[in-house]
């Protein structure tokens, strides 16, 4: 079974919830209620509801949680990398890879190759099975296309993905790489002049992945500095492979998040709490490029830094649909905590995001609702590849 999708108009009363997770993270409500009317949360509570005269669904017993929020896909792309995978498994290095011309250069090749319509199609494809798993709202990058011209068409295309979507899409513009043999200084000031603030126009978010082999700090800060300015949210795909500092320079331009933190220091730790950036950590990747360096969880926590978890779903490194695969990842490789694995795919990233209204059942929320006949989350990460059954409640109304 996949999680079934229920439309309701107006008021929704569910009655009986065994648990009720309004905050993710604390403790839930038992013997619970939760009012909702047009996609907003507008009461809770537990034991007998003090509504009366509305549209009442008794769920007897199960868990309710807010519908989880990718907040770190790559997921408008053509091709395929299955191959790649292969050549892993026979001890190939990724660098080996980039000489034949494969890697994120082959997926920047069929991505050009492949025409708008089916670039459009195939997002909403992988949107729709993320949302039969229960997700309820995604972030999306562009970043497969390196040049101007390339970057700029899928930055339409997000426009229009976004409109068509049947989730909530926060789209945003990755700075990937350099392409080959491009002038890496003209290209920042092109990027800075033109393609920053188009992004800004249409209300994405700005990233930038700092590593070896794609942009230096020392490149990227103009570009930071610049979406800074026209105040877009900012994530930073930093300290992936090596120790760059660019958790720190996360932190230096108020980041919403920085992504990965495989090699971050206790020094950009200390500077991303001070600053208040979300630690974005990507399970899938780590998993499907060889279970390397773990972040460091036991210190980003000690520091008070807030972690999220997202699927990464792209087609080379992190082939993933489903957030709370990703959250179970968190758990059994990176150690958090059952409570902290269910905040960092609800409330985390619907904040890193800037959607705080999203990840939370409290009054006033807008957030889709799931349940589950589930006696607690912690089943719902222990149980990996079994068929998720449940519900998700959605608002008609356009605005829900």
């Amino acid at each position: 079974m996949t999680i079934q999708q229920v439309d309701y108009a107006g008021d929704l009363l569910l009655t009986r919830i065994g648990q009720l997770h309004d905050r993710p993270g604390k403790a839930p409500l038992c013997d619970a209620w939760l009012h909702l009317r047009d996609g907003l949360v507008v009461g809770l509570g537990e034991g007998s509801p003090n509504v009366s005269g509305i549209a009442t669904r008794q769920v007897d017993g199960g868990i309710i949680i807010p519908a989880p929020v990718d907040g770190h896909t790559h997921l408008l792309f053509g091709g395929d990398r299955c191959d790649e995978f292969a050549s892993r498994a026979r001890g190939e290095s990724y660098e080996q890879r980039l000489a034949a011309g494969g890697g994120i250069h082959a997926t920047v090749a069929a991505t050009a190759a492949a025409s708008d319509e089916e670039l459009l199609s195939d997002a909403l494809q992988r949107i729709e099975r993320m949302r039969a798993l229960g997700t309820g709202a995604v972030e999306v990058k562009s970043g497969y296309g390196l040049s101007l011209a390339a970057e700029r068409r899928l930055l339409r295309l997000l426009a229009e993905l976004r409109q068509a979507a049947s989730l909530p899409v926060f789209p945003t513009l990755l700075v990937h790489l350099p392409p080959p043999d491009a002038a890496v200084q003209q290209l920042v000031d092109t990027f800075c002049a033109e393609l920053i603030p188009e992004a800004a126009a249409l209300g994405f978010g700005f990233d930038v992945f700092i590593e070896q082999g794609a942009f230096s700090g020392r490149d990227a800060e103009p570009m930071l500095h610049c979406a800074a300015d026209l105040g877009m949210r900012i994530h930073v795909h930093a300290d992936q492979l090596s120790a760059s500092g660019a958790s720190s320079l996360a932190a230096a331009y108020r980041a919403r998040s920085a992504e990965h933190l495989e090699y971050a220091s206790d020094a950009d730790i200390t500077a991303m709490a001070e600053a208040g950036v979300t630690a974005n950590l990507l399970p899938g990747a780590w998993l499907q490029t060889g279970c390397g360096r773990r972040p460091p969880v036991a210190q980003l926590r000690a520091a008070g830094v807030a972690m999220a978890i997202a699927t990464d779903l792209n087609p080379g490194s992190s082939y993933v649909y489903d957030t709370v695969l990703a959250a179970a990842l968190g758990i059994s490789a990176f150690g958090l905590s059952c409570d902290e694995a269910l905040y960092a795919i609800t409330e985390a990233p619907a904040r890193l995001l800037g959607a705080a209204e999203l990840g939370h059942l409290g009054h006033g929320a807008r957030a889709a609702v799931l349940w589950m006949p589930l006696p607690d989350p912690s089943a719902l990460f222990q149980r990996l590849g079994a068929e998720r059954e449940g519900l998700v409640f959605r608002s008609e109304e356009p605005n829900g």
